[in-house]
């Protein structure tokens, strides 16, 4: 059965864009302008997930994640919408019983994943199965090259995440740089070893930014990096 997902947006172009995002993964939509309604939708539709603006949210007292959202009863997963300015607004939502944010404007790749997370822990799917790895506090999802820290997303490319989770996988071994060169890209030729410290500094540069300052990605001087056991 197609999931369909219910967008609370008053602000035309972003409804329209969520819209289209969806439709391109095969999801169907309710959408409303307002909480009257949003809640009129909720009463008379089956919705999989919410995705709502933060300031309707505040507008409403939270009431609709006090009636509907995951956190507080169990029922559906909630993703708020939230412009950069307003990012302080975000942990009152989260405490409310929003699930998780995200900051406007977004990348459809960002949406999906975050979509797609949120629906794979309502129907309580284990995602061990597919290669789920905790380490230090971050968690790595290899079936959606995605990155959790705290439960929220650390944005990383493909490449980035790869080289990641392999050190993640066998922390305390030391990985050469022409050795990640071969495992990780299909034609090693591509790079070479400043494209492996590039990209080393840019995983430890997004970690710093999400708020993650534990030493966990080592330099192992005159031969490359590892993870720490």
């Amino acid at each position: 059965m197609t999931e369909r997902i219910l967008i609370i947006e008053d602000d035309e172009e972003t409804r329209v864009w969520v819209r289209f995002i969806l439709a391109d993964q095969g999801y169907e939509t309710a959408e409303a302008e307002h909480m009257p309604q949003a809640k009129t939708i909720l009463q008379s539709e089956s919705v999989m997930a919410i995705i709502v603006d933060i300031n309707l949210l505040r507008k409403d007292r939270y009431e609709l994640l006090q009636r509907h959202s995951r956190k507080q009863n169990g029922l559906i997963p909630v993703l708020t919408l939230v412009k950069a300015e307003d990012i302080m607004l975000a942990d009152e939502a989260m405490e409310e019983g929003s699930d998780e944010f995200l900051i406007k404007p977004f990348e459809s790749k960002e949406l999906v994943l975050r979509l797609k997370w949120l629906l794979q822990r309502k129907t309580g799917a284990d995602k061990n199965e597919h290669g789920e790895w905790t380490i230090h506090g971050l968690s790595f999802y290899p079936a959606y090259y995605e990155l959790r820290y705290e439960n929220h997303l650390i944005v990383l490319t493909q490449k980035q995440f790869m080289l990641f989770y392999r050190m993640a996988k066998n922390a305390g071994r030391v990985y050469s740089r022409e050795e990640l060169l071969e495992l990780e890209w299909d034609d090693p030729g591509e790079g070479d070893s400043r494209t492996i410290d590039s990209h080393v500094k840019n995983i430890r540069d997004k970690l710093k930014e999400s708020g993650y300052h534990e030493k966990v990605i080592e330099t192992v001087w005159g031969v490359g990096y590892r993870v720490l056991p």
